[in-house]
């Protein structure tokens, strides 16, 4: 069976695709050349590069040749199984649209990720599944609606987009997650706004590493500091915030303001992500030199060195799941401080992280004095995590679920 990937949106079906052909099945991955953005490219999944938050936004509008310059300085090779709609399929000359879709009608079996992607996939006439990554999804469901009370723009939105959609979700074999809520979150449940759909618990395997030794971290933190042209000062715990910085998605403005309560600043030392939509309100609310800001986005492989170099990563606290962050932060076996929704991971019968689970602002001062006193063990924490990463992510557990779900679909 041939399964091709498509949609660029956090490199999901990247990863996917490196897993499928780990496990020795036929893949095509379809890049997704109408996706511009830095952190959907295949070499940021693959090379270790830097981009100053001002380009990150920028990065949209990069054209191609641009990108492909930016590939050829960093040594970027794609991988054999990478399709490039930019080439023409057969030696005709199409449209990127048009180059898909026969990639996608070489295959048997199609996974796809994102608007585009998923409309792209219910014209190809090839059987499908969509793995949303949230926005996708909730417009689908009607949630991100036109700020507009002119009833023909309305009209206009539903037509050309929301009801397409919703047809290419009603035609997915399945829709798979690892969300419970469908990766509605704090946003709404899009199961009960999108009936009649079928949906899977699905995990994207990710590769495991062992947790390093203190240290080791402490080695390994100070080289990716030089190599950023920072200086942090010794601390018992590095905790680090690798999201950008939205107070209503990501609920952080409750850990800084908890933060700032700990009066020992040797005891923590918090690196921070310096961007996002309330970076500088932040900035204002915690003034102090036990935080350190990046000053710029860094790729995945030194993102994931300093995932391995940390004692603590805080994710969010308002959506009540794990995204892809937390789950590279697990897959190293670094302890993870967030909000997972337990209600409604039992409700589905999904597994629940170990994680150290506070939401509320006085839960997380409660959770850093548990640390400081001892009660939190990080290292503990750490063991936990990663058991249940591999019981639940890891190659060895997660290709074969994989594997079993499509065979059940996909005959």
């Amino acid at each position: 069976m041939k399964i091709g990937l498509y949609g660029g949106m956090a490199n999901n079906m990247y990863v996917l695709s490196y897993a499928l052909d780990h496990a020795g099945h036929d893949v095509c991955f379809i890049r997704d050349r109408n996706d511009h953005y830095a952190f959907s490219q295949p070499v940021w999944e693959d090379c270790p590069l830097t981009l100053l938050y001002n380009k990150v936004n920028e990065s949209s509008s990069w054209s191609w040749d641009k990108w492909t310059l930016l590939e050829r300085t960093h040594n970027w090779r794609a991988p054999e199984w990478l399709a490039d709609p930019l080439e023409p399929v057969n030696l005709i000359a199409g449209n990127i649209e048009g180059n898909v879709l026969e990639h996608m009608q070489t295959c048997d079996l199609n996974i796809v990720c994102g608007v585009i992607p998923s409309l792209t996939a219910a014209k190809s006439g090839v059987p499908y599944f969509i793995f949303p990554h949230g926005g996708d999804i909730r417009t689908a469901a009607g949630y991100h609606l036109p700020k507009t009370y002119n009833p023909l723009k309305f009209y206009e939105h539903y037509k050309s987009l929301i009801k397409p959609l919703r047809i290419a979700y009603k035609n997915a074999q399945f829709v798979a997650s690892h969300d419970p809520t469908g990766v509605g979150g704090s946003i709404g449940d899009v199961r009960t706004r999108l009936p009649g759909i079928k949906f899977e618990r699905f995990s994207i395997p990710m590769k495991m590493e062992s947790r390093w030794q203190c240290v080791q971290r402490k080695h390994l933190l100070k080289k990716i500091m030089i190599s950023l042209n920072i200086t942090i000062p010794d601390a018992e715990n590095i905790l680090f915030v690798p999201s950008r910085i939205d107070f209503f998605w990501k609920g952080q403005d409750k850990f800084f303001r908890a933060l700032n309560t700990i009066t020992d600043k040797k005891v923590f030392h918090t690196i921070v992500s310096g961007w996002g939509s309330d970076f500088q309100q932040m900035k204002k609310m915690y003034n102090s030199d036990s935080i350190t800001f990046l000053q710029c986005a860094v790729s995945k492989p030194i993102l994931r060195d300093c995932f391995k170099a940390c004692d603590l990563v805080v994710d969010q606290f308002t959506f009540g799941t794990f995204g892809t962050s937390a789950l590279e932060a697990m897959s190293c076996g670094t302890p993870v401080m967030m909000w997972i929704d337990r209600d409604m991971f039992k409700k589905q019968h999904f597994s629940i992280p170990p994680v150290i689970n506070v939401q509320s602002e006085s839960e997380i001062r409660q959770a850093l004095q548990d640390i400081i006193q001892g009660s939190i063990d990080l290292e503990m924490q750490g063991t936990r995590i990663q058991t249940w990463f591999n019981e639940n992510f890891s190659y060895d557990h997660a290709i074969p679920e994989m594997e079993k779900l499509i065979k059940n679909y996909f005959r």
